[in-house]
């Protein structure tokens, strides 16, 4: 993943990912992943024109493993409601981009 705010200070990571392939959209889930996780790299500071106030970097998984079910985060309808609010964000920054707000 790329352009990951303040990556370079972060000693956990939320990462999203599908936990039942097959189910798509139905089955999303959010993992907590500690900073030195075996096949979690973390990638310098990018350099960036006129945003010093924040900081971007980047982030590899590699096969992490984690604790498995006690490192998930949501139940049953987190994907469900997690796109929601991935449509919702999305029609924001459209708008804003528009001119609309």
């Amino acid at each position: 993943k790329a352009h990951v705010l303040h990556a370079d200070q972060a000693d956990v990571f939320v990462v999203f990912a599908q936990v039942e392939p097959d189910k798509g959209w139905d089955r999303l889930g959010a993992f907590v992943v500690e900073r030195g996780a075996t096949g979690l790299t973390v990638g310098p500071r990018l350099t960036t024109l006129g945003l010093d106030a924040a900081s971007f970097g980047s982030i590899t998984l590699d096969r992490v493993r984690g604790a498995g079910a006690a490192r998930l985060l949501g139940g049953d309808d987190f994907g469900a409601a997690l796109l929601r609010v991935f449509v919702k964000e999305g029609l924001k920054v459209a708008a804003r981009a528009g001119g609309v707000c």
